[in-house]
This record gives C-alpha cells, sequence and structure tokens, in this order.
C-alpha cells in the first residue's frame, strides 16, 4: 500500500487537508448549494 501512496504523491495537483474540504462542504451545504459542482472556488 506504500508503494501505491508513493506513487500518488509524485504526479497531479498536491491535496487539500481533509479538513478544508470538509469546511467548504458544510458551508456550501449552508448556502443551498447541493451539487459539488457548483461549488466555486
Amino acid at each position: 500500500m506504500i508503494y501505491m501512496f508513493a506513487n500518488y504523491f509524485d504526479t497531479g495537483r498536491p491535496v487539500y487537508h481533509p479538513k478544508l474540504m470538509l469546511k467548504v462542504l458544510l458551508y456550501s451545504y449552508t448556502e443551498g448549494i447541493l451539487n459539488c459542482r457548483n461549488i466555486k472556488v
């Protein structure tokens, strides 16, 4: 499993912290945005 994560972190964009993602989702739900595609940064 470590091999899988080692390859994952070498490519693509950096990951977002899970707490940040949870805050964004909770905020969007309180604003009435229920579709993840409608969440804009």
